[in-house]
């Protein structure tokens, strides 16, 4: 029996659509790409019960080409074979064909290399046209362009006159844009990592390119004057960043979706960098930089991460945007993977009551569903203790604290410094509960200089704000750091 989950072939047809399929067969059915009939037929014979879900033998597909010819293990696997080299060069003519100015590049080489002398204006017209119709300029345009600026100069027996200057300067020019904004991209990608992982790079030419790129700037080329800025961003100039924002808005059409997507989230992950070093401006900047994402539909055209839901719903709830908030899930709660997509709304919802004070109304949400997620379940628990204390109700609050404990003490997929967060949380809530309900005598002030003073405890600045609460009883005395921990975000 062939298994189908254990087989390159197949996970190849997998990913077919039906149309994509429809062209498989025209050409693995082709002369010109196959001339042996025998892998046809092992195709069809394939596709004919795969598609209706059947299973089926390598001795029972034998018997459907040759009848009733042995069975002979060696030539089943060869043919077999085959068909899986034929089904990849399928791959790439299906890149290919898709590709006009590599398969206009390939045509005047083609011309050259045979002296087709003939062809060559009519071929050199049609690779110009197809240039400056392509829809982006990232660096691989670049790099076509300079393949055909090379394959004209390199034309047999032409008409171009040697002695002039030629087209030596585009030749250069655009190998140079393809090499400089590779060359940043990857620098920049580098940079990422090195913040995510704590390791420096050996770069060549790193220091020569900057220095080349302070004194030139290329504003002529937006590729590389885009990923130069994004560079000086991601190394800490803020002043790059609008620079950077501002290219982007004029220029990110020149980018296909993928770029453009992971362009922003760089921009994005920066954002988040500074408004948790305590520059709560960039918040703005988060969400209007989503905001650019949404509408340009370079993320959520199918599917929105629910991590990105939240985190944008995050973001303008820190800002106070409630109706932007409840807009925003409305607008785009559909377009979360269904998997995920009921717990998403639950907890987003419950969050925007929780930033409303709306806590009568957010308990009930949060107690219905329970999250299989433990970054839901760990924000979800952290809200509900808060809810419970904001309303009084100290029974209820005792006993869900108790078992939020337990919980973190069980739970072994949560990191030891995350659990420690809630631990201290735990902690601190407790003490605050026995002032307020009790009448212990708890010194606050005290309390409030060791939750300063500690940088792991979730839900800081709501302690903190219950602390001056009960401290000082007008609010003009009242006066708290803020972070960007704020409230349940974890």
């Amino acid at each position: 029996m062939i298994n189908p989950s254990n087989n390159k072939l197949f996970s190849i047809i997998d990913s077919f659509s039906k149309v994509e399929l429809n062209r498989l067969s025209k050409f693995i059915d082709s002369p010109y790409f196959n001339a042996n009939q025998d892998i046809s037929t092992l195709y069809f014979q394939i596709i004919k019960k795969y598609n209706r879900g059947l299973e089926f033998t390598k001795a029972e597909l034998w018997s459907k080409m040759y009848h009733k010819k042995a069975f002979n293990s060696l030539r089943f696997r060869k043919l077999f074979s085959d068909l899986l080299k034929l089904t990849e060069q399928f791959l790439t003519q299906e890149v290919f064909q898709e590709n006009e100015l590599e398969k206009a590049n390939y045509l005047l080489k083609s011309i050259g290399d045979r002296n087709l002398k003939k062809l060559y204006s009519t071929s050199l017209t049609n690779a110009t046209r197809i240039s400056k119709r392509a829809l982006y300029k990232e660096s691989s345009f670049y790099y076509y362009q300079y393949q055909r600026e090379k394959n004209i100069y390199e034309l047999k027996d032409s008409d171009l006159d040697r002695s002039s200057s030629s087209n030596l300067e585009q030749i250069n020019n655009n190998l140079d844009y393809f090499y400089l904004a590779e060359k940043m991209r990857y620098l920049c990608e580098m940079t990422n990592r090195e913040d995510i992982i704590s390791m420096e790079y050996d770069i060549l030419f790193r220091d020569e390119i900057m220095k080349h790129l302070n004194k030139y700037k290329y504003d002529d080329v937006p590729l590389v004057s885009i990923y130069y800025h994004m560079y000086l961003t991601l190394k800490g100039t803020k002043d790059n960043y609008f620079k950077l924002k501002e290219l982007l808005e004029k220029h990110i059409h020149i980018f296909p979706a993928h770029e453009a997507k992971e362009i922003y989230t760089s921009v994005i992950n920066y954002c988040i960098k500074q408004i948790n070093s305590g520059d709560e401006k960039f918040l703005s900047e988060f969400i209007e930089l989503n905001e650019i994402l949404l509408a340009k539909n370079i993320i959520a055209e199918n599917e929105l991460s629910p991590w990105r839901f939240k985190n944008i719903i995050t973001a303008g709830l820190k800002l106070t945007k409630f109706e932007w908030v409840e807009n925003f899930i409305d607008s785009y709660k559909d377009k979360i993977p269904e998997q995920y997509r009921e717990n998403a709304i639950t907890f987003n919802t419950a969050q925007l009551y929780f930033f409303q004070k709306k806590y009568e109304e957010l308990l009930p949400l949060l107690l219905q569903v329970e999250y299989e997620d433990f970054t839901y379940s760990l924000s979800s628990k952290l809200i509900t203790c808060i809810s419970y204390f904001e309303l009084d109700e100290i029974d209820a609050l005792l006993s869900f604290v108790d078992s939020f404990k337990i919980y973190l003490n069980r739970k072994r997929s949560i990191s030891d410094s995350r659990k420690k967060r809630y631990l201290n949380f735990i902690s601190h809530i407790k003490k605050l509960i026995r002032f307020k309900f009790n009448r212990k005598k708890i010194d606050l002030l005290d309390l409030k200089n060791v939750i300063l003073d500690h940088g792991h405890i979730a839900g800081k600045e709501w302690l903190l704000e219950k602390i001056d609460e009960l401290l000082y009883l007008k609010p003009s005395q009242r006066g708290i750091d803020t972070n960007f921990n704020k409230g349940a975000n974890t």
